[in-house]
């Protein structure tokens, strides 16, 4: 696009309010946008002179920024263009005051590409073995557009309140890059505050990855009730050829469904081949009782699951294992209410587990605590007593009273 043919499309668009085809021309993405300024290098123009007698203040300030980031990621200084482009966004705050829902696609476009800027500048500065810190800079800065959102005083249908939970989500997004997590409280503290329209009003989109985040945060914490019912979300509403975010969420809602005994699928695990060997092996063994297998699969998973931070919920899920095992020990005692340690002590013994029967009790003690078997244990008698009345109470309506 030639630089003239620009500035008027740019006039045009601003002068009726129209953010969604203004972001058009201010998205470093844009081919539109790059063409324009390589027309203005050619041609030697001096956009910044063109911006201030065509552009309304301050567009005329923050376009001039938008070409000099241009500038910068031409010669591949990623640090000077966050440094110019942060210059876009710091002035796009200012005008906020003053403007209401029709800049939010502006706002969405530019406070996400000062994220990616962000990262990219930092990583520069890493290889060159200097100070970063760039990330955190626009996190503060995104953190003052979402402060400005979520405080407007202009009627609801018009409120930039509606960039809310997309804000959020960067957030979210920068504060886990950061490892300060923590810091998301403030966030939703602030939105539970905030007069906010109702949560299936937002977009779609803007509500799953909010979903997503809190569902980690809920799992990190180890509700993982709650997280499960954040992820489902997410899941169910994610795009349908989105694969690679689908399965960001299946890594963590799997591990939900395992800790409450809800074994995933075959066809599930089927569609998305990465997860399929890393938790098919946790389904089969708390369906068969096969604890080794259970502690072999954690074995030979243990790194990703540190990564993702899956590892203690999933070996808290264990004992479903041996819940299993016992049920069958169980049965095969002709269902009897008086089981000794020494027959659980065996039938550990045949899935390859080697305990003493101090490790038994254990065991079982921790099962009877959970809810899982309905009993107690007989310690001079060296036996297991079981309920008469559903020893092993459906594992559906051990969660749901939790809850």
């Amino acid at each position: 696009m030639k630089f003239p043919t620009y500035l008027k499309k740019v006039e045009k668009h601003l002068s009726v309010h129209d953010g969604a085809k203004v972001c058009g021309y201010i998205s470093l993405e844009e081919a539109r946008v790059r063409s324009s300024y390589v027309d203005c290098r050619e041609t030697q123009t001096n956009y910044h002179l063109r911006f201030v007698r065509t552009m309304p203040k301050p567009w005329d300030e923050l376009l001039t920024n938008l070409f000099s980031a241009l500038a910068a990621l031409e010669s591949a200084d990623h640090v000077e263009a966050y440094t110019q482009f942060h210059g876009v966004v710091s002035i796009l705050n200012r005008m906020l005051v003053s403007c209401d829902r029709w800049i939010l696609p502006v706002v969405y476009i530019t406070n996400r590409q000062l994220y990616h800027l962000s990262v990219k500048a930092d990583q520069q500065l890493v290889e060159a073995g200097q100070k970063t810190g760039r990330l955190e800079d626009a996190t503060r800065t995104i953190n003052r557009t979402f402060s400005l959102c979520t405080t407007d005083r202009h009627p609801l249908h018009t409120s930039r309140k509606w960039g809310t939970y997309y804000l959020a989500g960067l957030l979210f997004a920068q504060y886990f890059r950061l490892h300060t997590r923590h810091l998301c409280t403030n966030v939703l503290r602030s939105m539970k505050m905030a007069e906010l329209p109702a949560f299936s009003e937002f977009p779609l989109a803007h509500q799953v990855r909010f979903k997503y985040y809190t569902g980690l945060l809920d799992f990190y914490n180890g509700n993982y009730e709650a997280a499960e019912e954040s992820l489902q979300f997410a899941f169910e509403h994610c795009r349908y050829d989105s694969r690679a975010n689908k399965e960001r969420i299946l890594a963590y809602l799997i591990p939900t469904y395992l800790y409450r005994g809800v074994l995933p699928s075959a066809s599930l695990l089927g569609r998305y081949l990465r997860l399929k060997p890393i938790y098919q092996p946790f389904a089969l063994a708390i369906r068969t009782g096969d604890i080794s297998l259970y502690d072999t699969a954690l074995q030979l998973n243990e790194g990703y699951l540190l990564r993702k931070e899956t590892y203690l919920a999933l070996e808290q899920a264990r004992v479903l294992a041996a819940r299993t095992l016992l049920k069958k020990t169980y049965l095969v005692a002709d269902r009897t209410t008086r089981l000794p340690f020494t027959h659980y002590q065996a039938a550990l013994r045949t899935v390859g587990v080697e305990s003493d029967l101090a490790e038994v009790e254990c065991l079982l003690a921790g099962m009877i605590y959970k809810g899982l078997v309905k009993g107690y244990m007989a310690h001079e008698q060296g036996m297991l007593v079981l309920s008469k009345d559903n020893p092993f109470p459906s594992l559906k309506s051990i969660y749901r009273a939790k809850v």
